[in-house]
């Protein structure tokens, strides 16, 4: 067999007539062939024939005996088992176009060699992962990179890149190409590809440092990505640590595996001293030279050596490393514990909103939280960190700060945990003065609501709003009350109204004698064959629709429809009329609050005609009236 020469494959890619075969596949199979690594891989097929030939191949050389021969050549020369297959498929596919187009008389019947024995590929070496010590050098040199990225300072910038990456353990190039859209700053979620990812409370903090920039992708990039790898290497270098390829990003999706355990090693305020000079992008034949941190030694290897480890003293945990699924798992306890004892009558929203919380607290920890996590430290922390987000309102948060104190005191009554919480500072909250509609306004808003077109459950709309907003203001009944009361709670001849306590927020009975008005509006709405005083189509409380409804009807009365104008407000309008028109005593009892502290914020003061204000009681002083006379200039003056 004759031994292949060495070729010039540049010329290649010319085809030399006709009856080449680049030409053939130029014209034939590469327009089918859309893809630059699919022609590619077509030219090396071609090379290997030429080689084996020792001249350009045509057509008429996909002979069974050549193509035989090539395979041959390749199982002689060690290559592997996907190459020599990967030839001999492409080699057929060839001739069988050629065929098709009637410039091959018969399509080749190779009896072929047997193929190479499977040979395992060599385990390629394993990346270590960044020790906590060079993570805190590594994140020191991001922190004080200088100059800016697509108009953000490189010290914001590649802080939030390396915690992101650290955290979901994503590659760069898929991070760089995800938009804002797909991060959730108030769940602290972030979803890459087909996945989605808590974050640490570091990478929340290190994103939120650059959402201001007006760019599309969540952590823009404007640059190509070998300059991305080049500004990696000089970060690298300004930490000390070996700036060559495999510490690149590569690495930290190794290290991100045990990201929980390493980002909560991490201290971001350990002072940094960047190392002086610039980097020197070495070739790759060039060695390597790699700096020990244990001595003043430069120590060198060669290409592909493995890297000695780095001893160094590792930081030490600032959270208890915790499994998913213990018996001190706090939301096991909530959910096994808490909330079939103590809110075993409560609505579901309420058992939601305590797992909320409690989700929210292993957020912020990192990891699931337990009995150890019931620190007053630890949680001054927590709603430290909730206030700074700015996502949720402080009324939110204190009563977020309730729930979870509720539930440390029942953990410490199951023996749980060892003390309880005694000062865990609370937030302030703003008093506002309570609103109530006024006579005029209520008139205009049962105007409104008879005018409204449709039906509801088959009764007319414009009978519908009516009888329930007359309901709402004459009882001063929570929405979710009134849309769970039934037909027979009412009786039509003494118009007396009874709400059990199963559906009370207060938990007790109550009943409310109707005005004739509002119980004949009642009936109007047809109660022959219903079971609820107000069905409702979509869900028993009427929450969300509902209140939609609604505010078409405050918008088309000309009044306003904020959060503090819906149907809660026509409870304070009620109470603020049985305070007006009996006492502050009977709109408690009105109302069903257990302390008249409660009570007050109901009741609008501006809406009180016979009580008086403070400022009026105050005793008047008479204050004389100023002299228009000017007093003379000089005392004694002389006149004459």
């Amino acid at each position: 067999m004759v031994a292949p020469r060495e070729m010039n494959h540049a010329r290649m890619h010319d085809p030399q007539g006709s009856g080449s075969l680049l030409a053939f596949c130029e014209a034939v199979i590469f327009p089918s062939r859309p893809s630059d690594a699919s022609r590619k891989k077509y030219r090396h097929v071609i090379n290997h024939l030429a080689n084996f030939l020792c001249r350009e191949p045509s057509i008429n050389d996909l002979s069974s005996r050549n193509l035989r021969g090539v395979v041959a050549r390749l199982i002689e020369l060690d290559r592997s088992r996907s190459t020599v297959k990967e030839v001999r498929e492409i080699l057929l596919a060839i001739a069988r176009q050629a065929h098709q187009h009637e410039l091959l008389a018969d399509q080749p019947f190779v009896s072929w060699p047997e193929l190479p024995p499977f040979k395992p590929a060599p385990d390629r070496q394993k990346k270590t992962p960044w020790l906590p010590c060079e993570l805190n050098q590594l994140l020191g040199s991001a922190r004080t990179m200088p100059g800016d990225v697509a108009g953000i300072p490189s010290r914001q910038w590649w802080p939030a890149l390396l915690l992101t990456l650290l955290d979901t353990g994503s590659s760069a190039s898929e991070l760089l190409d995800t938009p804002k859209s797909a991060y959730s700053a108030r769940r602290g979620e972030l979803a890459i590809g087909l996945f989605k990812y808590r974050l640490h409370p570091l990478a929340i903090e290190a994103i939120a440092a650059i959402l201001h920039h007006p760019y599309e992708n969540l952590i823009p990039w404007k640059s190509a990505k070998s300059i991305l790898y080049r500004r990696m290497k000089h970060l690298l270098f300004r930490a000390g640590l070996p700036h060559v390829a495999d510490n690149l990003f590569e690495r930290l999706r190794v290290t991100s595996r045990d990201s929980i355990n390493v980002l909560s090693r991490v201290n971001l305020s350990l002072p940094f001293k960047p190392r002086a000079g610039k980097p020197h992008f070495s070739r790759a034949n060039d060695l390597r030279r790699l700096e020990n941190k244990t001595s003043n030694e430069k120590v060198k290897f060669a290409k592909g050596a493995k890297r000695q480890k780095t001893v160094a003293d590792t930081q030490p945990d600032q959270l208890i490393r915790i499994t998913i699924d213990t018996p001190r798992n706090l939301l096991r306890f909530t959910n096994e514990s808490y909330i079939p004892q103590r809110l075993a009558d409560a609505k579901e929203d309420v058992a939601n909103h305590l797992r909320r919380i409690v989700n929210r607290f292993s957020l912020f920890l990192a990891c699931d939280a337990t009995f150890d996590h019931l620190e007053e430290d630890i949680v001054e922390r927590f709603f430290a960190w909730l206030k700074q987000l700015g996502s949720l309102e402080n009324i939110t948060i204190v009563r977020e700060r309730g729930r979870l104190l509720a539930l440390w005191r029942h953990a410490w009554r199951k023996k749980h945990v060892a003390e309880l919480p005694r000062d865990i500072t609370k937030l302030t909250i703003p008093k506002r003065v309570p609103t109530a509609w006024s006579l005029d306004e209520m008139r205009a808003i049962l105007k409104a609501a008879g005018e409204v077109e449709g039906d509801v459950c088959g009764i007319p709309a414009n009978l519908f709003w009516p009888a329930l907003i007359l309901a709402l203001y004459c009882t001063g009944l929570r929405i979710g009350a009134l849309m769970k009361a039934r037909t027979s709670d009412l009786d039509i001849e003494s118009r007396w109204l009874k709400i059990p306590a199963e559906i009370q927020k207060q938990n007790a009975d109550q009943v409310f004698r109707l005005p004739a008005e509002t119980v004949d509006a009642i009936i109007a709405t047809n109660l022959d064959g219903r079971e609820r005083l107000f069905p409702w189509p979509y869900d028993p409380t009427g929450s969300k629709v509902l209140t939609r409804h609604y505010r078409k009807i405050l918008q088309t009365a000309g009044l306003s429809d904020g959060r503090r104008d819906l149907f809660h407000k026509l409870r304070r309008t009620s109470a603020t009329a049985v305070s007006n028109a009996l006492g502050r005593q009977a709109a408690q009892e009105h109302l069903g609050h257990s302390s008249m502290s409660v009570t007050e914020r109901y009741i609008d003061p501006t809406k009180i005609v016979i009580e008086q204000s403070a400022s009026e009681r105050i005793p008047r002083l008479f204050v004389p009236p100023v002299s228009r006379e000017l007093p003379p200039l000089i005392s004694g003056e002389i006149t004459g």
